[in-house]
């Protein structure tokens, strides 16, 4: 299925892209192609568990560890 994958923060500038159209059957898949990944959400809800089915036209954001003070 089609998911639209964005990139945050310095994924973005590891993979050379911000928002890109993806074929991919689970978040497991999409993970695998990806390191250094801290955060994930599903259509804006950030997800607790991998576990989730993927449908057509979702977006998932991935996202870096963030550190600060």
């Amino acid at each position: 299925m089609k998911v639209k994958v964005r990139l945050f923060a310095k994924l973005k500038e590891k993979y050379g892209f911000e928002c890109k159209e993806m074929e991919v059957n689970s978040i497991e898949e999409l993970l695998s192609k990806f390191e250094g990944v801290a955060l994930i959400a599903l259509n804006g809800e950030l997800l607790t568990s991998k576990d989730v089915k993927l449908r057509d036209g979702d977006t998932v954001d991935l996202m870096p560890p963030f550190s600060g003070g």
